[in-house]
């Protein structure tokens, strides 16, 4: 299954993803989902989604969706089009006034620590008395 997802950058084309199977039951129209956008994770929304897709580049998969009833329908994204084609915005603009400010995910980082590289920088530390080390 392939999601159109709209995002609330200035781009007048939606872009096409791979849902994968664990998350298919939850896709509808009018969902907030998370997906890769060149290097950052950002929150789009599913306008339409399709069996087959016409892109013929690598499909990136969605990564999560956000929310279990979707915020808006099918007819509710002819409004928004209308509000985007008027006030010369993409259509993933106006779909973010929908949206209460603060709930977007613009990136995600995940930092891991791996004590064996810190127990080796921490033995090439010189000035060993200037460290506090919590257990």
């Amino acid at each position: 299954m392939f999601a159109q997802v709209v995002f609330p950058l200035p781009f007048r084309n939606a872009f096409t993803y791979f849902v994968p199977d664990e998350i298919s039951s939850m896709l509808q129209i009018g969902v907030r989902v998370t997906a890769p956008f060149g290097k950052r994770t950002l929150t789009g929304f599913v306008i339409g989604f399709s069996e087959k897709s016409e892109v013929s580049e690598k499909i990136k998969p969605l990564s999560d969706i956000l929310d279990e009833t979707p915020l808006f329908n099918k007819t509710d994204v002819k409004f928004y089009e209308w509000i985007a084609d008027y006030y010369l915005c993409s259509l993933g603009e106006a779909l973010k006034l929908a949206v209460p400010y603060g709930l977007e995910i613009e990136s995600k980082r995940k930092i891991i620590s791996d004590s064996t590289v810190c127990s080796e920088i921490l033995s090439k530390e010189k000035n060993k008395a200037s460290i506090k080390v919590k257990s």
